[in-house]
């Protein structure tokens, strides 16, 4: 890969006159000094992706409100698989955690905090409760695509989703429910 140098000279690059290969591109801008080889690019930006990202995810003013459950690969975990989506994408959960798990469900499903709230519109990425449409219960889950009256949600406890939920089964969630981190592992 090839790291290139400041805007100023990135302007230059389109007056090349640049042979369509990708090996003559590299060479071509190399030979200007317009950027430098690094071979150690790819292994260093998923080190800085994997620092970068810890799982924390903000409200509205950038503040963390909740976190990921993540799983040391150093350490030993007794695990319950929650949903398989193939044998090379699986999700799993601390059993540590499930009864924290049970109380929050319970918590979500309760009637008269449902009722509460009132339908809104959910932009893609917002965290939300939404009633998973084969057991008609409520979930924390990720708004994944919206469209018409309809939205796709990742259900961040459990790793399935479900592609069409109404709109009036989608709800914004509060703030106290995402106390607990997200309990959904991908393996």
């Amino acid at each position: 890969t090839l790291w290139v140098r400041t805007l100023e000279k990135r302007q230059l690059l389109k007056n090349l006159k640049l042979m369509s290969s990708e090996l003559s591109v590299k060479k071509v801008i190399s030979d200007n000094m317009f950027g430098v080889s690094n071979e150690e690019h790819i292994k260093l930006l998923r080190a800085a992706v994997r620092e970068a990202l810890p799982d924390e995810v903000p409200d509205e003013d950038g503040d963390v409100i909740t976190s990921r459950v993540t799983l040391d690969q150093s350490l030993r975990h007794v695990v319950c698989v929650s949903y398989i989506e193939s044998p090379h994408n699986f999700y799993v959960q601390k059993v540590d955690n499930m009864s924290s798990l049970d109380d929050l469900d319970d918590q979500i499903n309760d009637n008269k905090l449902l009722d509460s709230i009132l339908h809104k519109w959910l932009p893609k990425h917002t965290y939300c409760m939404a009633r998973y449409s084969r057991d008609n219960r409520w979930y924390r889950a990720e708004v994944l695509k919206t469209w018409h009256d309809k939205y796709h949600v990742h259900f961040v406890d459990y790793g399935n989703e479900d592609k069409a939920v109404p709109s009036n089964f989608v709800k914004l969630i509060p703030p106290y429910l995402l106390e607990l981190p997200f309990q959904a592992v991908r393996c």
